[in-house]
């Protein structure tokens, strides 16, 4: 029917402060003061006002209605609405922080004209000119006879309106967990953001010593690889963690991946011949997975394959991990990996991506399917796929949970301790920008521009949520409290909930494993890392030996297992060592390459070589970061400096000659000009 009852908190006092009526009974418009939990102790010093926009017509009851707020016994609201107007609304207006009732009715009034503007749908588009991304966000509104507006009110998020210009924000902003979020009147918003490229790899140093180790260690990587690991160029992941599964197979590619762009840089015929059996080795591989119905080696790796559940509407590869076929979780995180390496192959071997491409895109549609009619990107598939389905437009990032389901103990209470009670989350935000390089790379192998530029507009969104919501490069998110909570000098946020943040892992409390789940896998899609060098080094600083986070996990290691019910967690500070010097090579590559361990007893990251790493940290030392201010107006082009030399460099990865500004490109795999 026409009544709505708006129940009081249960646990908290709350009363209505104001009501624009001569009664409440005739009222419109109410405020409600609400007080926090965490007030209660302070004798409700500090409170949340909300208000409540009734149509025209509406009577307004309240049981208990003479209770006491103190008494937290404010009755329920009951609304009777007109039969032929049964909609109303809400507003959250403002923390108290000293301010009064009337300030609060300052802001409800301010939204009052737009209160019976009802939002009856959302859209989201994006544009893309060279380097420029721009976004717009539209909002379809109902006007209701009570409006005495257009437009409505929206709230801008940090990582937009750092990307906005030329917008009349109202006086009135909101404290989130997002940070401060603006609010403007509209229906619409754009945010303009710039893409400042991505390699395949980064260019080889050109000092001969350290050529000749890059090349020993490739050739140890490929000697390993191809006569020793079962299935053929896979490898077990040894230790604590791994297996054959989707998530740690794809660790196992990502590898490979970036050891054939490495190889393929040295242009004699042992690294060409080195190149050619790698790519022929990931694409029969990728075969073996792709191919339902290939036959069975010897009775093993029968459960190797990609399925189409039609009831889920999502595609698993079996063996699973993580619940990715349960709750659907992390398919980007996995997905993403096997798309690079497809488009590794694909720029090698083109008929192969004719032959095979099929499954590539059965992948990408199941974690970036833009038709929001839910079609296949495949034009002989009736298989259907939700409208991006890991990537949140609004927020900025992803999400990778995919039931968020609440974790609740024996007595009902919501548990905190690795618990869901933020609602969803992502974890590795690195792994989420390794899944839209990727689209950059199988679209660019491929020829699909629609794909490619997909993946430019989510790699630039999700790099501009990071910067805030993860690392706070601008010192305007996270909380003093959160930053110095047990003095541990927190630099980062490595889960990311809907309503809450921490720096944890869903694994271990170990704060290099933790903190670098961030990082990986590095590549030269993650030059963004290199932006702000003094957060880079606060970071690795805040997890280092002798850090409090390390020391204190190292000491209270039985405890921490006990508590979060792990049998185990490492605590070898070598750990992930190789990807630590990577990332550290962003703040001063010299000190990162005196840091990492290549030796044969050196900890290997499972999605690293030796090699890589070697050619990673030499080459941000002799070319530097990259500069930002520099843009190019292909996908693969970067600008590196060092002390004022600048280093263009380009890739061109079509059958086409390419121009980026004076700037020629050659049908080469790389160049540096």
């Amino acid at each position: 029917g026409n009544t709505i009852t708006l129940q009081r908190p249960r646990t908290l006092p709350s009363e209505v402060v104001y009501y624009n009526g001569t009664t409440l009974e005739d009222s419109t418009q109410l405020i409600i003061r609400v007080y926090d939990n965490a007030d209660l102790i302070s004798g409700y010093s500090d409170y949340y006002y909300y208000a409540v926009y009734l149509p025209e017509g509406t009577k307004v009851s309240q049981a208990d209605a003479t209770a006491k707020y103190a008494d937290n016994k404010m009755g329920d609201l009951t609304f009777t609405l007109p039969s032929d107007r049964a909609y109303m609304s809400m507003a959250w207006l403002m923390e108290s922080n000293g301010k009064k009732d009337a300030d609060a009715q300052e802001v409800k009034d301010a939204f009052a004209p737009y209160a019976y503007n009802f939002i009856t749908g959302t859209k989201t588009s994006f544009t893309q000119n060279g380097a420029e991304i721009k976004t717009t966000y539209k909002y379809t509104v109902d006007k209701k006879a009570e409006s005495t507006a257009d437009g409505t009110v929206m709230g801008i998020l940090p990582h937009q309106y750092k990307n906005m210009s030329g917008y009349d924000y109202m006086d009135y902003t909101a404290r989130t967990i997002r940070g401060t979020m603006k609010t403007v009147v509209g229906t619409s918003y754009s945010t303009t953001m710039q893409y400042n490229g991505i390699l395949s790899a980064l260019p080889v140093t050109k000092d001969e010593k350290t050529i000749g180790e890059i090349k020993n260690q490739l050739g140890y990587l490929y000697s390993y690889r191809k006569t020793k690991a079962d299935p053929k160029w896979i490898c077990f992941i040894e230790g604590q963690y791994g297996g054959y599964d989707t998530y740690w197979v794809g660790k196992n590619l990502n590898t490979l991946s970036d050891a054939i762009w490495l190889a393929d840089q040295f242009k004699d015929n042992d690294m060409k011949t080195m190149t050619n059996d790698m790519v022929e080795g990931v694409e029969n591989y990728l075969k073996f997975w792709f191919d339902p119905y290939r036959a069975y080696i010897d009775g093993q790796h029968k459960d190797d394959y990609f399925y189409y559940d039609e009831q889920y509407g999502t595609l698993i590869g079996y063996p699973t991990s993580y619940d990715s076929d349960k709750q659907l979780n992390d398919h980007h995180f996995h997905y993403g990996y096997w798309i690079k390496a497809a488009a590794t192959v694909a720029m090698k071997d083109p008929q192969w991506a004719k032959e095979w491409g099929g499954m590539v895109y059965e992948m990408i549609g199941d974690i970036a399917n833009a038709n929001r009619d839910g079609s296949s990107y495949n034009k002989n598939s009736e298989t259907r796929y939700p409208f991006l389905r890991n990537f949140d437009i609004y927020e900025g990032h992803s999400w990778a949970s995919g039931v968020a389901n609440y974790e609740f103990d024996e007595n009902g209470v919501l548990a905190e301790n690795g618990g869901l009670s933020g609602g969803n989350n992502q974890e590795s935000s690195s792994e989420s920008v390794n899944a839209w390089s990727s689209l950059i790379l199988w679209g660019e192998a491929v020829g699909d521009e629609r794909i490619r530029d997909l993946g430019i507009y989510m790699y630039t969104t999700e790099i501009a949520a990071i910067e805030d919501y993860y690392y706070d490069v601008h010192n305007e998110i996270f909380t003093k409290e959160y930053k110095d909570s047990n003095n541990y000098n927190i630099q980062t946020v490595t889960r990311l909930f809907g309503g809450k943040y921490d720096h944890t892992a869903w694994w271990t409390e170990n704060p290099i494993e933790v903190t670098t789940i961030t990082m990986l896998p590095i590549s030269g899609a993650t030059l963004y890392m290199g932006k702000y060098k003094e957060k880079v080094k606060a970071v690795v600083d805040s997890i280092g030996e002798n850090s409090k986070q390390w020391t204190h996990f190292v000491n209270n290691k039985e405890q921490i297992c006990a508590t979060y019910g792990k049998g185990d967690m490492l605590t070898d500070p070598k750990t992930n060592q190789d990807v630590v010097a990577e990332y550290y090579a962003y703040y001063d590559p010299d000190a990162a390459l005196a840091k990492v361990d290549l030796s044969d007893s050196g900890k290997v990251e499972n999605g690293e070589s030796r090699a890589h790493t070697l050619a990673y940290i030499t080459s941000l030392k002799e070319y530097g970061n990259q500069n930002f201010d520099i843009t190019g107006s292909t996908p693969f082009s970067v600008v590196l400096e060092k002390n004022g030399v600048k280093t263009y460099v380009v890739e061109n990865h079509t059958d086409k000659t390419q121009k980026t500004g004076r700037l020629f490109l050659l049908r080469i795999p790389m160049d540096i000009l």
